[in-house]
């Protein structure tokens, strides 16, 4: 099958629709992960769009109801992708955290941040890379991973400036042992 191209800013619902448009390709896609991560992303309504074939594959891959619940979550989240390097200033210096989950998007993170025009407040913004594997079985995985690494940051928001670093190499210390992971961190300033 022929990979599939989307650019930055096509909406995940466009996505999951090319994706899923024939049962070949919504089967295809649903063995390989894709279209569950498309649909993790997007705000889409609780249906599945009129495809029968696929309607009985994701009825038996996935109990209705936690898809109804994994839905209702991605309401929540963005409509689409968006380039990092897009975003502007004032939104990027509202976040005192930015993880990465691949060293060279963590890299270009830090490199973009290192060359703009600082922000009037000129605040600490606290990026970590979890190095993860590109398959959705890693990512949904290291995502547990990034959602403990926040609480532990949040539990110190106070204090977060002093106590990043120690928090992020204490963590990786005891995630070594339980998940062997490459954390990256860099205290950046906007």
């Amino acid at each position: 099958m022929e990979p599939r191209i989307f650019k930055f800013g096509t909406p995940y619902e466009e996505m999951y629709k090319s994706l899923a448009a024939t049962p070949d390709d919504a089967a295809f896609f649903i063995r390989n992960g894709v279209l569950q991560l498309c649909r993790r992303g997007a705000a889409v309504k609780v249906r599945v769009y009129a495809v029968p074939a696929m309607n009985a594959l994701l009825l038996a891959k996935i109990k209705f109801d936690k898809l109804k619940t994994k839905l209702k979550r991605g309401a929540a989240v963005k409509i689409a992708p968006q380039r990092w390097q897009d975003t502007p200033n004032n939104a990027v210096a509202k976040h005192d955290v930015v993880i990465a989950f691949e060293e060279r998007i963590y890299d270009a993170v830090v490199e973009d941040l290192q060359t703009r025009e600082p922000t009037e407040d000129f605040a600490p913004i606290h990026v970590i890379c979890l190095d993860t594997k590109d398959n959705p079985h890693e990512a949904q995985l290291q995502g547990r991973v990034a959602l403990e690494l926040c609480w532990l940051l949040e539990k110190e928001a106070a204090v977060l400036m002093e106590r990043a670093p120690a928090i992020v190499d204490a963590f990786q210390k005891e995630r070594m042992t339980h998940t062997p992971i490459k954390v990256l961190y860099q205290l950046c300033y906007l």
